[in-house]
């Protein structure tokens, strides 16, 4: 009896199921399926046992050019991977990271052809970048504004609040 296994909508492998197994399984014309005998994993409709799932089944669903769910180009969106290091590196950990989680996944979601999802993931990537950037800078900022204000606050309170500096 052959083992068969499928790759799952995350590209995990899952199995091994005997013939009846996998026909209960979530598949599509699409799933790539492999059971030995078989030198690499195949679309499941060109697979001789799991033909007859798919011949009443309707072709996918052509969406038109443009929609989030096709892409517009060959190129994947822009992943924001160098920019989530450098904040990561000089100005915001936390929110760096992130970005570099939500970067990471760009281009493995669409040469999966998970449009969608790249797009998503893109966008997210480039929010958390630009979210940690600005908070970096503004750190920043603080504590070079803390520089000039604590040295001339230790010229002592009354000397300080009266310095005709802060009455231009």
């Amino acid at each position: 009896m052959k083992n068969y296994y499928y790759a799952d909508q995350h590209n995990i492998q899952q199995g091994p199921f005997d013939l009846e197994e996998l026909r209960t399984k979530p598949i599509n014309r699409n799933t790539l399926v492999w059971h030995s005998g078989l030198s690499q994993w195949t679309l499941a409709s060109q697979v001789k046992e799991l033909s007859d799932l798919f011949e009443h089944i309707p072709p996918t669903l052509n969406v038109p050019a443009g929609t989030p769910s096709t892409p517009t180009s060959s190129l994947p969106p822009r992943t924001w991977l160098i920019e989530a290091i450098l904040v990561t590196i000089c100005c915001c950990t936390p929110l760096g990271i992130v970005g570099i989680v939500y970067a990471a996944g760009v281009e493995s979601k669409w040469r999966r052809g998970m449009y969608a999802e790249a797009l998503q993931a893109s966008a997210e990537a480039g929010r958390w970048v630009k979210i940690g950037f600005g908070i970096g800078i503004c750190i920043y900022l603080i504590g070079i504004l803390s520089m000039f204000v604590f040295p001339l606050s230790s010229l002592g309170f009354p000397f300080f609040m009266h310095h005709p500096f802060w009455h231009v």
